[in-house]
């Protein structure tokens, strides 16, 4: 609810302080604190069930000094993280989040090839054939009939058979030259849920997890485990 926003400030790593909408949400949450890792991290969930923001951030200890988020990431990896979303419980927290505004993009072509698909930007290999207009008689009578049928698991042994055929197809020339990923995401009130509640009172019993530091936040997809964005926020005032 926009109305418990606050203009609050926000530490950069440089010890610089801006000031940001900070948005106010409160109820129960999953939630961890790690003082082995230095650390706490809370799960917001989605309306769909299946997809959860998770929001990582360093954390000071009685006994121990609190590192910066460089430090915390470095010494993280994606099976730690896995063990400490497995550790977390439902708890009452409240929290404080910058509302943000991220855009980026990103060039896959030498990821895809590190996964292997690489024939699709080579000229001489990438046949799209069943792409392009002006269908050979070959593809009049076959592409539907190929399209449907490849890869059915009832015609395991018709697969290489179709895959010749399609391979068999004139090439047209075409390849991919680049594949361009782009991204542009807004972080607001609308996407959680933000009660009525002073922050002061609850805090006697509740987490706090204020996010107004540098912090780490991901979203998964639960179904699957794939993280689909990922994001390090030192600054929440600047559109990254």
């Amino acid at each position: 609810m926009p109305e418990y926003t606050k203009k609050l400030s926000f530490q950069k790593a440089t010890g610089e302080t801006v000031l940001t909408d900070l948005m106010l949400n409160q109820g129960r949450f999953n939630y961890i604190l790690s003082e082995e890792h230095g650390c706490h991290m809370v799960a917001l969930p989605y309306n769909d069930t299946a997809t959860t923001m998770y929001i990582l951030a360093p954390r000071s200890f009685a006994k121990k000094k609190k590192i910066d988020l460089p430090t915390l990431l470095t010494g993280l990896n994606w099976t730690t993280i896995e063990h400490l979303i497995s550790q977390m419980r439902n708890e009452t927290t409240v929290i404080r989040l910058p509302k943000m505004q991220l855009k980026g993009h990103a060039d896959l072509k030498s990821s895809l090839k590190s996964l292997g698909v690489k024939s699709i930007f080579e000229v001489d290999k990438a046949n799209f054939a069943l792409l392009i207009q002006g269908k050979s008689r070959l593809q009049a009578n076959k592409s539907d009939e190929l399209l449907t049928r490849i890869n059915d698991p009832d015609d395991y042994e018709d697969d290489r058979m179709l895959k010749e055929q399609l391979n068999k197809l004139p090439n047209p020339g075409v390849y991919v030259d680049t594949v361009m990923h782009e991204v542009e995401m807004t972080i607001d009130e609308y996407g959680t849920e933000a009660v009525a509640v002073t922050a002061g009172i609850v805090a006697r019993t509740a987490n706090l997890f204020f996010a107004d530091s540098p912090f780490f936040f991901f979203i998964k997809n639960e179904l699957t485990g794939l993280i689909t964005f990922s994001s390090a926020i030192f600054d929440p005032t600047i559109a990254v």
